[in-house]
């Protein structure tokens, strides 16, 4: 029986709710008290513990096990109701201290000779009762906790707004890899000397495949059959099973239109969990459906073994109360759908957020809403809400559509709510981002000082279905009142507003997208050179951060058409409370670059604070 308690028995003091400025982790700063309300009865000379085995809850994802304070060198006993991943940390090792996990060969966690601090390992372990054995010079504290199956997808998927990359294994040991148990990669690539010492420390490693039979969906009925010996030999293809170092495949995806593909899918997937030499590579399904439009698939796959990853990609909503009303029907309210239709559901499921932010497609869909923020928000429904209560996975959709911004912060956010087991927020960070005055130019150009180079040189036009084609994912509605400079060769056109509610010292980012109308015609070919839109984007009273501020042209994913837009960044350090944006379509303040007449429409004017790479 897991107990669940409230955070004011669980912390001697109650962990602060942290900004981007602070440890997500917290490993040095908390003071955890879970130990004390643990009765443990600990015997010496190695002898098993004799443990009262009551685990305690700290949010839905983390249970803990064991806490000790100050252990003598023994064994403990644990049990996990199901499979799962354990999480054993030790604080204030001393030299040449060890602590081994009952079936293991190799201890878990190892001091060497002048060797102390604080160590940390994650194992996928079996259903039952499990032994560390702590030895050696002993250790401060020693923590075991049942944690989510964590996910990095998807290793090599660099960003498609290159500046932005690569997310390498550099970048990853830094921000990612200290957070996540399993790591999604692909095929077709040799990735095993990664794989390979990442299983070494006890991580899992699976590749991304597209699903056997998806590419019928467009064909006629007749033409759409397939079998299930046909889907077993796509599932079991050897660049997915064959090499040593992949633990497992994830196919991608199932959703309602799909339906012919169900039933030999199933089929499938039960012979090859009859296969013994199959028992250590998983098969896992992506599915992007509400439960009642794939009740008999998801019960199929769970009972064969497989796990659901549900697809759940949400786009930012205007206010707080709205976004917590939409998380609410979208995470917890669809994982209570697939609980009904299969009993325990969630324990063989991963959710899978959606993490697009940057070009080609991205939910951070309002420039007045802090991103960050309502990803927190997203988070704060998987820990909390009792729906989720015993998922076994958290998982977010792909790195190649994140900004480096977002997987550093999604890094975080692993490691408050998916190991330290928070229920509070981890962003402190107001829902409204208070710096800029209507950004998206829904109020036309109320707010911003207007300086036309000439009689209608600039306008606020309704221009259908734009936000969505130059990257806004999940919503048509928003985006598409633009601001238009028709280009002068007298003088530059000019828009300012006054960025306000800065803290000097800290570092924002402004991000904008803008467009050559001419682009949005029917029938446009591929970008010339004044496509790339020529615009200034000046803010006075402030240092720009030069190594991370670029310009991007891209063409839209949105259609089969070749249409193109441009994504601006700024990123600057503040000196005061306030400083002055300025933007022309004039690329210097006196001398123009473009051709005379274009007409360049931008939208979404966004300022936030950046998580800046110097903050712990």
């Amino acid at each position: 029986m897991v107990q669940r308690y409230p955070l004011s028995q669980l912390f001697s003091k109650k962990p602060q709710t942290q900004t981007q400025c602070e440890d997500p982790g917290g490993m040095e700063k908390m003071n955890w008290n879970v130990g004390s309300i643990i009765a443990i009865a600990v015997t010496v000379c190695g002898t098993i513990a004799a443990a009262a085995d009551q685990p305690v809850r700290l949010n839905n994802l983390v249970v803990v096990h064991l806490d000790l304070e100050s252990p003598q060198t023994g064994t403990f006993e644990f049990t996990f109701e199901d499979a799962g991943w354990v999480f054993v940390r030790t604080r204030d090792g001393r030299e040449n201290a060890q602590v081994l996990l009952s079936g293991l060969k190799a201890p878990l966690i190892a001091y060497g000779a002048n060797e102390s601090g604080t160590r940390e390992a994650m194992r996928r372990i079996s259903a039952g009762r499990h032994r560390v054995t702590l030895t050696g010079g002993g250790v401060g504290r020693l923590e075991v906790r049942r944690v989510p199956e964590i996910r990095y997808c998807k290793f090599q998927y660099d960003p498609w707004v290159y500046h932005d990359g690569p997310y390498d294994w550099q970048f990853l040991t830094k921000w990612m890899l200290p957070h996540v148990n399993t790591i999604i990669g692909q095929v077709g690539i040799d990735q095993s000397q990664w794989a390979t010492a990442w299983r070494e420390r006890g991580g899992r490693w699976i590749v991304e495949r597209m699903a056997p039979g998806i590419d019928r969906r467009g064909l006629e009925e007749k033409l759409r059959t397939i079998t299930a010996d046909e889907v077993y030999q796509g599932l079991l293809d050897e660049e997915g099973t064959g090499p040593a170092y992949i633990d497992g495949q994830i196919f991608d995806e199932y959703f309602p239109s799909l339906e012919f593909l169900f039933e030999p899918t199933v089929a499938a997937l039960q012979r090859i969990q009859s296969e013994k030499r199959l028992a250590n590579k998983s098969i896992d399904l992506y599915i992007a459906a509400d439960a009642d439009d794939v009740a008999e698939l998801t019960r199929g796959a769970l009972a064969a073994g497989s796990f659901i990853a549900l697809e759940t990609y949400n786009p930012e909503q205007p206010t707080e109360a709205e976004a917590k009303k939409f998380l609410q029907r979208r995470l917890a309210d669809a994982m209570s759908k697939y609980r009904q239709v299969q009993a325990g559901a969630q324990k063989r499921m991963i959710v899978a957020l959606g993490i697009l932010s940057a070009p080609p497609e991205s939910l951070d869909v309002y420039p007045q809403v802090n991103y960050r923020k309502f990803q927190d928000l997203e988070f704060q429904v998987l820990a909390n809400d009792p729906a989720l209560e015993d998922l076994f996975g958290v998982m977010t959709y792909t790195s190649g559509y994140a900004e480096e911004e977002t997987i550093r912060w999604v890094g975080k956010l692993y490691r408050h709510y998916c190991i330290e087991g928070h229920t509070k927020p981890l962003c402190d960070e107001p829902y409204h981002l208070p710096h800029l005055d209507n950004p998206d130019f829904t109020e036309g150009t109320s707010d911003w000082d207007v300086q036309p180079a000439g009689e209608n040189s600039i306008e606020v036009r309704q221009i259908k279905d734009v936000g969505y084609l130059a990257a806004r994912y999940g919503t048509r509605q928003a985006g598409n009142q633009c601001l238009i400079m028709t280009r002068s060769a007298a003088r530059p056109n000019r828009i300012q507003q006054t960025i306000k509610d800065l803290t000097p010292g800290c570092v924002y980012s402004l991000r904008m997208y803008s467009f050559p109308i001419g682009a949005l015609a029917r029938g446009y070919g591929n970008p010339v050179f004044d496509d790339v839109s020529k615009l200034d984007i000046a803010i006075d009273g402030a240092e720009l951060v030069e190594e991370k501020c670029f310009d991007h042209i891209y063409r839209s994913v949105h259609t089969s058409e070749l249409k193109y837009f441009n994504y601006h960044v700024r990123r600057f350090r503040a000196s005061a409370s306030t400083a002055k944006l300025t933007i022309s379509d004039w690329m210097y303040p006196n001398r123009r670059v473009g051709n005379v007449g274009r007409q360049t429409g931008m939208h979404f004017v966004e300022v936030r604070p950046y998580l800046d790479d110097s903050m712990p």
